[in-house]
This record gives structure tokens, C-alpha cells and sequence, in this order.
């Protein structure tokens, strides 16, 4: 299902299209490897729940032909029958919540395994709009939610109706007139756990909101912790922190509040039931109306009918927030995946071989589909060229490589590769053919040797050789270090030059046939700063290159510089000619510029 671009994860507010009903319905999907186990424990928690209404009926037989008569050979046996009975209604309730338990988390388990699933499908502009604590929420509060509540609300107030159904229908059976009397004076204790339940939803739906824009600022103030201290806005970022913890103790606040008063209004209308039983039952005893056996068969009936009903009202918490977190889950599962956003999708071509050729022909992108970031971009690059895009800040450099990987659509033109559009290439074998090093190299917690291979299936050998054409292994012999040694979250404990060459040596390692280095040579140590110049040239052998700078030195030595101006390719040629020209890439270097960030 598709969503308008502004959607329930941007605003925090649940769309219609989904509510409760569908939510748990398309939840519904995933317990399909489970139903059997789940059907099962259905089972055996309504045979239970029939088992405790015969044990009541024999409690009032006991009663009346055992105690009464004081013939202790029926208060024995049907002593004996009752106590069995519970305990066969206790073994299937706890088999039948066991096994309920057992199919509700092995679906949450599929639910965990398909958001992450989902997560890597969906396109880049999801991440762009979308904060990362709130994404975090989705994939762990909320999924946690509904984790508490299969794994035991689910099965207690599956236990509950079905008590409620089979009293109910037993009391009817038994005396209608009665049965519907004690009935009645459970509608109370109903209406006021579906009265409570609506505030109840909007305030889980709030706490949670409400903690994901927690999450969202955290993860904000934790990346941007070292502009924090280095312009000592500790206080000002508290501030903001703590605007939004006050938001959410509001949302805790409102939610105790409203539990605090439904669950004993609603316990005091379950007692209704039972002080009914005894008030009328009793004056229907004492004038010969209604046996002594029936009347206590009545209150044992009474006390599993109110009993859920308090159930459900002390659940209704829970239930509402489960249902909340299902909204959540289900909205953010029905986000658009990558696949739908481009033209084509699922195409099975894959080259045989990547010369490297590409050309933009008429290119035209945006990302909002107001501004046009990219209008009628045409160029042509040969296969094995080192190519430089410069330009100012928000020029269009890096959106047009982005473009070559099919990060993001585009809405005219054509872009191909050796001849054949990319549209029709298989988006994941293409990004496969195409190697990107940045001034930002994502570098995870794990051994050199895990962030070397990155899921490739290579030898130890093959790492070797690579760093060693990069200049990383004399880096790691020099430093004492190997394979081997651990590398913290980000490369913490590694230095800026050292990130590069572990950068670079996943290029040779990879072996794409078109390599996108993006200011990758900014910051490096000095030290090392030779060494990362021969590892460049190392791996620019036998690949198309595409240099995106904001030093324009740094583009010298390239065949040909493409010049970016407000979307548009203004100029393009070597070095020489266009300063020769004198236009703009000329006044650039006239003025000795370093050109910004990334557009």
C-alpha cells in the first residue's frame, strides 16, 4: 500500500486507513508457519473454559444431594470429580496459554525479521525526512509492545472471552430469566471498560509519540555531541532535552491517571454480578423458589463471569497499547519500498562485464517534485576515465551520482551504463559494480578483518594482498596490529588516515568497475597523507572515476572536470581549458576557493 508523502511516521498521527481491526488483521499475516500450534491452543483454552462451567454445575449438585442430605458418598465423589475437573481446566489453560505464547512470539520473531527486512528496502529519501530515533521506536519500543502483549495479555484475554461466553451461555441454559438478570448486571463494568478504552488508546498513542521524539532528539544530541562541547551549548541542548522528557511525563501522567481511576470503578461494577446472586438468589432460597445446589451453582457462575470482565479492565492498558504499537508497525510496513519508487522494478539484466562507459542524456531530477535540483544534464564519460564534478554548494554534484546508483529516481531523461539504461539493470547487481568512498567511512564495531570483507566471501590471503597494494597492511605491521584486532563503534580507535585505507582496501576488495570518491582525501593524517595518494592511484587502475571536490587542486590531474552551476552542467572540460576559458570554473580558481559541502 502506498502513503502520501506525508505520512503517519512524519506527523505521529495514525492514518485511518489503518486502525486496530486492519492492524492486527495484517499482523494476523505472519503467524501463518504458526497457525496449527496457535489453533490448537485456542483449543484448549475453550475446553477449559467448558470444563470450569461443568465444575461449577457439580459444585451445586454437591450441595444440594451431597451436604444437604449429608450423604458423604456423593460429597466424596463429586469431591473427587470436581477436583479433577480443575485440575484438567488448569492443565489446559496452562498448555493453552503456553502454546498461544509460544505461536504469538515465534510470529513477533517473523514481524522483527521483516521490519528489518523492510528497513534496507526502503529508498533513501524515507531516511532523509524521517528522524532516526523515531525509526529506532518502531523497530524496538513498539515491537516490544506488541512482544508484551502475545507473550501474555493475548492469551489472558483469549481465556477471559472465552470464560465469558461459556458462563454466559450456561447461565441461559440453566435459567434464562436468571441467567439474563446476572448478565445484565455486568453491562456496568462493560461499558465502563469500553468507556475508558478510547482516553486510554489516546494517551498510549501519545507516551508514544511522544517517546519517540525522545529517541529522535537523543540520537540528534548524541551525533552532534562534539559541536555541542566544542561551542558549550550543554545547557541549551539540556534545555531541549528536557522540554521534551516534560512532554512525555505529561503523556505518563495522563495514562496513570486514567488507569487509576478505571480500574476501580470497573472493579467495583464487577462486583455487581456476585452481590446480585446473593441479594436476589438468597431471598429465592429462603421462599422456596430456587434450590440451595442451583443458588450456589449461580455464585460459582456469578464469580467466573465478573472475574474476566476485571480481567479485561485491568488488560485494557496493555491491550490499548499493543494496538497502538500495531498501528505503528503496520503503518511503517506499508511505507513505499525502494523498488516502487523507481520506474522499473525487479528487472533481471545484468552485464557480463562493466566497461564503464555512462552517459546522462537529458537528465532531469527532484526530490520534492517542485524544485528541479537537476535540469537537462547531458555528458558522456569513457570507460576508464577519472572524471571531476565541481561546483558550489547544492550545484547538483553529489545528486548526480547518486543518481548513477539508483539511490534516488529520476523523472526525465535517460542515464546509462555501456549502452543500456540503468533502469533496466538490477538495481542490487548495479550498486554491486559501483564503489563509493566518502570523507564519512562508515566503519563498524567488529575486527579489521570483518570491516575488510564487508559479507564478501574472501580468504584471508585476498585481504592481505589488497591492503598491501593500498598501504594498510604496512600501516597495521608498523602499528602492531592485525586481522584480527577489534575496531570500535565508528573507528574510535582508529585515525582519520587509517579509515581510509580501510576504505580504499574494501575497493580492491569489492572490485567495482566505476569508483565515486567524494572529498575522500580532505582530512587525513599528514603521515599518512602519501600513502593515501598511492592507494588512490591503486585503486583508480582500470575503473571509471568520478572525483566529486570542493578543493579544486585537488581535480587537476583529472581528464576532464565537469562544472556543476544550480543544477545545470555549465562548462566541462580538462584543467587547462577551462581556466583557459575563463569562465566560471575559472573565476573559481581565480578567487582560490574551496568549494562547500556536498549537494
Amino acid at each position: 500500500m502506498s502513503q502520501p508523502p506525508n505520512t503517519f511516521l512524519s506527523t505521529d498521527n495514525v492514518q485511518r486507513a489503518y486502525n486496530q481491526q486492519r492492524s492486527f488483521a495484517f499482523l494476523w499475516t505472519f503467524t501463518k508457519s504458526k497457525r496449527s500450534i496457535i489453533y490448537c491452543a485456542l483449543a484448549a483454552l475453550f475446553v477449559g473454559s467448558l470444563v470450569g462451567v461443568y465444575s461449577s454445575r457439580f459444585l451445586g449438585t454437591l450441595v444440594e444431594d451431597g451436604l444437604v442430605h449429608r450423604n458423604w458418598a456423593v460429597v466424596r465423589k463429586l469431591g473427587f470429580g470436581i477436583l479433577l475437573l480443575e485440575v484438567f481446566s488448569l492443565a489446559l489453560s496452562f498448555f493453552g496459554r503456553t502454546w498461544l505464547a509460544v505461536g504469538a512470539l515465534e510470529s513477533v520473531y517473523q514481524i522483527r525479521r521483516t521490519l528489518f527486512d523492510h528497513l534496507q528496502n526502503l529508498p533513501i529519501r524515507y531516511f532523509d525526512r524521517q528522524p532516526l530515533g523515531r525509526t529506532v521506536t518502531r523497530l524496538t519500543y513498539d515491537v516490544e509492545s506488541l512482544e508484551d502483549f502475545f507473550q501474555g495479555t493475548f492469551s489472558r484475554m483469549i481465556q477471559a472471552t472465552f470464560i465469558l461466553i461459556s458462563v454466559f451461555i450456561a447461565m441461559i441454559v440453566t435459567r434464562p430469566a436468571f441467567g439474563l438478570a446476572i448478565a445484565a448486571t455486568a453491562l456496568p463494568a462493560i461499558f465502563a471498560t469500553v468507556y475508558y478504552r478510547k482516553p486510554i488508546l489516546h494517551w498510549n498513542r501519545e507516551l508514544s509519540k511522544r517517546g519517540s521524539a525522545i529517541n529522535a532528539k537523543l540520537s540528534e544530541f548524541i551525533n552532534g555531541l562534539p559541536v555541542i562541547r566544542s561551542f558549550g551549548l550543554e545547557s541549551w541542548s539540556q534545555n531541549k532535552f528536557d522540554a521534551k522528557i516534560v512532554d512525555q511525563l505529561d503523556a505518563g501522567l495522563q495514562t496513570n491517571y486514567i488507569n487509576a481511576v478505571s480500574r476501580p470503578i470497573t472493579l467495583f461494577f464487577s462486583t455487581f454480578p456476585i452481590l446480585f446472586i446473593i441479594l436476589w438468589g438468597g431471598s429465592l432460597v429462603e421462599k422456596g423458589l430456587m434450590s440451595l445446589g442451583l443458588f450456589v451453582t449461580y455464585v460459582r457462575y456469578s464469580e467466573r463471569f465478573s472475574r474476566p470482565i476485571f480481567m479485561l479492565a485491568q488488560e485494557i492498558h496493555q491491550i490499548q497499547t499493543a494496538m497502538a504499537s500495531a498501528e505503528r508497525v503496520t503503518t511503517f510496513l506499508n511505507e513505499d519500498v525502494e523498488a516502487i519508487t523507481f520506474k522499473k522494478v525487479d528487472s533481471p539484466t545484468r552485464l557480463s562485464k562493466v566497461q564503464g562507459d555512462i552517459e546522462f542524456e537529458g537528465v532531469g531530477m527532484t526530490y520534492d517534485g517542485a524544485k528541479m535540483v537537476l535540469s537537462d544534464v547531458n555528458f558522456k564519460i569513457q570507460a576508464g576515465s577519472v572524471v571531476g564534478l565541481a561546483g558550489e554548494t547544492g550545484s547538483g554534484k553529489t545528486s548526480t551520482v547518486s543518481l548513477l546508483s539508483r539511490l534516488y529516481p529520476y523523472q526525465k531523461g535517460f542515464i546509462r551504463i555501456d549502452g543500456v539504461a540503468i533502469e533496466d539493470m538490477d538495481r542490487h547487481w548495479l550498486r554491486s559494480q559501483i564503489g563509493f568512498v566518502s570523507q564519512d567511512v562508515v566503519i563498524f564495531k567488529g575486527s579489521i578483518r570483518e570491516n575488510l570483507r564487508m559479507g564478501y566471501d574472501v580468504e584471508d590471503s585476498q585481504l592481505i594482498a589488497a591492503a598491501q597494494k593500498t598501504g594498510l597492511w604496512q600501516r597495521l605491521r608498523d602499528t602492531g596490529r592485525g586481522l584480527d584486532n577489534l575496531i570500535y563503534t565508528n573507528g574510535t580507535n582508529l585515525s582519520a588516515g587509517e579509515i581510509q585505507l580501510i576504505s580504499l582496501t574494501r575497493i580492491l576488495i569489492s572490485n567495482p568497475a566505476i569508483l565515486i570518491m567524494d572529498e575522500a582525501t580532505a582530512n587525513i593524517d599528514p603521515e599518512l597523507e602519501h600513502l593515501i595518494h598511492e592507494a588512490v592511484h591503486e585503486v583508480f587502475r582500470g575503473r571509471t572515476c568520478l572525483l566529486i571536490a570542493h578543493r579544486l587542486s585537488t581535480l587537476k590531474n583529472c581528464d576532464r572536470i565537469l562544472v556543476f552551476r544550480q543544477g545545470n552542467l555549465a562548462e566541462e572540460g580538462s584543467h587547462q581549458e577551462l581556466v583557459h576559458q575563463g569562465g566560471y570554473y575559472a573565476s573559481l580558481v581565480k578567487k582560490g576557493e574551496s568549494i562547500g559541502a556536498p549537494a
